[in-house]
């Protein structure tokens, strides 16, 4: 049913949509436009990259699949997470590096989904406040809950209500990451809960935790 309504909610919204943004793009091209009606339409473009996210986001919604999964070894993962994130440009501005981890971790997950999934995490939550100038990332065993814990403490506030809202809406997320198409960190989200996840956040000395859990295997 979310399917098929989010289905619908983009294809009658793409119409208006396409003739809004013909429209801004023949306004663009005017040569007599004066200097506030040149950042009016500058905005108006702006909103109107949003809402095309916002579309695409739908769409790729509307069409998903279960992801695959399988156990893996997560501390390979999220070495290759570390890597790929060092070299974007989040990366290069935020001292990044890997606590304490547990050679013994094996979770339910594709290690290329997770990934992507981690570095986009670690994307988020570099840029999220200009107070953020180092992330650590671990690895621990909760056996007890039969869970796989990657946590990544930053030096940054607490994360707020808000901004867990707005990472992790289903179509109102900015941060993309590439699976199938272009798409947020709340699909990020959903691949882990079809793996048996979550997400937790809380706070430990001061700082703020952001804590990935996925299905223990073995």
């Amino acid at each position: 049913m979310e399917q098929y309504l989010a289905a619908i909610v983009a294809h009658e919204l793409s119409n208006p949509y396409t003739a809004m943004a013909g429209r801004i793009d023949l306004m663009r091209s005017r040569s007599d436009l004066t200097a506030a009606q040149t950042r009016d339409i500058a905005s108006m473009r702006s909103a109107g990259e949003r809402i095309e996210r916002i579309l695409t986001n739908l769409k790729t919604f509307s069409r998903r699949e279960s992801p695959p999964a399988r156990p893996v070894d997560v501390l390979p993962v999220v070495q290759g997470a570390l890597e790929r994130f060092r070299e974007s440009p989040a990366g290069a501005k935020v001292d990044v590096r890997l606590g304490a981890w547990d050679d013994a971790a094996r979770a339910t997950a594709d290690p290329g989904l997770l990934e992507a999934v981690i570095a986009a995490t670690l994307e988020v939550l570099a840029e999220r406040n200009d107070a953020v100038t180092s992330i650590e990332i671990g690895l621990s065993l909760n056996r007890a809950d039969e869970e796989v814990s990657i946590w990544f403490e930053d030096d940054g506030p607490p994360l707020s209500d808000e901004e867990v809202a707005r990472v992790f809406h289903p179509f109102g997320g900015d941060k993309l990451f590439s699976w199938g198409g272009v798409i947020t960190l709340a699909y990020g989200y959903y691949i882990i809960r079809t793996w048996g996840g979550t997400y937790r956040f809380w706070t430990r000395d001061g700082k703020a935790v952001t804590e990935l859990c996925l299905a223990l295997q073995g």
